[in-house]
């Protein structure tokens, strides 16, 4: 059985933090600063590095027995997701029927559009009438006393049963949909299928590592600009602080996901095992630029990834946002500044991910899952709700696949 390299190289990150925590204390600073080590964010960080090295076998297990042609339970998963999408179709054809009519796919209803801009809870909102209002303007949930003319009272358990027949069948089409890409574009079956076979040289090992990091650029840019695969990335940017043991908050659901696959590597013959050796020299490289001790690797930087680049993309600035995604090699994208600005004040947590960051301090152990927690629902950035907004919008496809973080800021503060 072949040893992960990211597992052997354990006790290095372990040392190479404990050697940051040293210096550190031998070098104090004024104040409090990002990169210092502070006890629950970094138990957080170990957990989910701790959680992310298990979750791979977890979900293997779990999800075997649903994936499309091999699993045995694959047909009844997608039975259920046209089931649940009928009841939610018949469900909305009935609220529809009932009251004056939903609003229109991505708009929002006026009260909480105002709540964003008040950040008063949504709970609170009501209508201008001063009555309860349910999650349409136009419908009146049957407990109001005293309802609204002209529109229709609906059933709290119509509006759950529906919310919960849509949710349903969203999360087992990205199941069924993510498991067959995932099996389909396993390297070992694409090796199998390809003709080449580069064997085991230094030539194998370049298109390998090359590869890699080319497709894991183009993944780290998605993983920023489509809502669904930043709900798996964001905890990794939801840390206050910026250190080696950042480095170690690594998402646990990526099996749920759907990436240009690093199998395709194998097609150009590159043996599935040197894949994965890629795959974990990739990871550790990336590991020691979430550092601040490090200022700069001088002239090296035009060419790689250093501590300096990668303290851009973790950076919560506007001009920040969105920057630096190369792994290894150093690509910059759309004219972004190599490194911070000595004199501008930063942040190091990204919008979306401050009250992953509360968590932290309380709940570690929710941090991997807080931006999936609740019915169906995703935090709000793509309805224009910025850092520390309490803001949520259902779970659809314009919630999972929106704009980039730096779009979403520079609309809300324009």
């Amino acid at each position: 059985m072949k040893v992960d390299l990211t597992v052997l190289a354990i006790p290095g990150f372990i040392a190479a933090m404990a050697a940051e925590y040293a210096w550190q204390s031998r070098n104090p600073a004024e104040g409090e600063r990002a990169g210092d080590y502070e006890f629950a964010d970094t138990m957080a960080s170990l957990s989910m590095g701790v959680g992310s090295l298990v979750a791979p076998y977890v979900a293997d297990t779990l999800l075997a027995p649903v994936t499309p042609r091999t699993g045995r339970y694959a047909k009844a998963l997608m039975g259920l997701s046209l089931a649940a999408a009928a009841a939610a179709t018949v469900g909305d054809v009935v609220r529809r029927t009932r009251a004056t009519g939903l609003l229109r796919a991505g708009a929002l209803p006026s009260r909480v559009s105002s709540s964003l801009s008040s950040r008063a809870p949504l709970s609170s909102q009501t209508s201008l009438s001063g009555r309860a209002m349910g999650n349409d303007d136009d419908e009146v949930l049957t407990s109001d006393p005293d309802p609204v003319p002209g529109a229709a009272q609906v059933l709290p358990a119509l509006r759950r049963i529906t919310g919960g027949s849509a949710v349903t069948s969203l999360a087992s089409a990205v199941v069924t949909v993510s498991t067959l890409w995932s099996a389909e574009t396993a390297g070992k079956k694409l090796f199998r299928l390809s003709p080449l076979d580069l064997g085991t040289g230094p030539l194998a090992y370049a298109v390998a590592i090359l590869g890699w990091d080319f497709i894991y650029y183009w993944n780290h840019r998605f993983d920023h600009e489509s809502r669904w695969l930043w709900a798996m990335h964001v905890v990794h940017h939801s840390s206050e602080r910026y250190n080696l043991s950042t480095a170690l908050r690594q998402p646990v659901a990526e099996a749920l996901t759907i990436y240009v696959p690093y199998g395709l590597l194998s097609l150009l013959g590159v043996r599935p095992a040197l894949v994965q050796d890629a795959r974990a020299i990739n990871l550790i490289y990336q590991f020691w630029v979430h550092t601040e001790v490090i200022r700069s690797i001088g002239p090296f930087e035009r060419v790689f990834n250093s501590p300096a680049h990668h303290r851009v993309h973790h950076g919560s600035n506007r001009e920040y946002l969105d920057r630096n995604h190369g792994p290894v090699r150093h690509l910059r994208a759309r004219g972004a500044e190599g490194r911070l600005r000595a004199d501008h004040q930063h942040r190091y947590v990204q919008p979306g991910a401050d009250r992953l960051a509360r968590v932290d301090r309380d709940r570690p152990r929710r941090v991997p899952i807080r931006d999936l927690e609740g019915p169906g629902r995703l935090p709000g950035a793509r309805a224009g709700v910025g850092r520390g907004a309490a803001g949520v919008t259902p779970l659809t496809w314009g919630a999972l696949h929106g704009r980039s973080r730096a779009s979403q800021v520079s609309e809300r503060s324009a």
